[in-house]
């Protein structure tokens, strides 16, 4: 073990990894932000109500997925929240951003299709007789 990262008062749900940063999501309803070769907490990213169960890392941004049924769009460098996706009905479990859109899946069944710029919900995909737990 090269660094252990100590700093969440809740256990870790969620994390990711991009060169030396690495982001991890909490039961204490936080993002942090980590420099891997130091150990050192760069950012607490604060905003969810409850746990962060999911996130995405894409260039310096990582989309957070709560069960407080929203997501948030942070930029990693600032540590500020940029944009809150408002419309899931149930805990948010699962999501995937490719810079553009983000697509999100939770405990209410749906799978969401948004852009996070307009803060805006495309696409409703419904269909799904239990909870959205991955998407790839």
């Amino acid at each position: 073990c090269l660094k252990t990262l100590v700093g969440h008062t809740g256990g870790v749900w969620s994390s990711q990894m991009s060169g030396t940063t690495v982001i991890s999501g909490s039961t204490d309803r936080t993002l942090k932000v980590w420099n891997a070769e130091t150990g050192q907490c760069i950012h607490t990213l604060y905003g969810h109500t409850s746990t962060v169960r999911c996130m995405h890392l894409h260039g310096n941004k990582v989309v957070s997925g709560s069960r407080d049924a929203t997501l948030r769009v942070w930029q990693v460098s600032t540590g500020e929240c940029l944009h809150v996706l408002v419309g899931h009905l149930a805990a948010v479990r699962c999501v995937q951003y490719d810079g553009k859109l983000v697509v999100s899946g939770a405990y209410d069944y749906m799978v969401k299709v948004w852009n996070p710029e307009r803060e805006e919900c495309l696409h409703t995909l419904q269909g799904h007789t239990n909870r959205v737990y991955s998407l790839q």
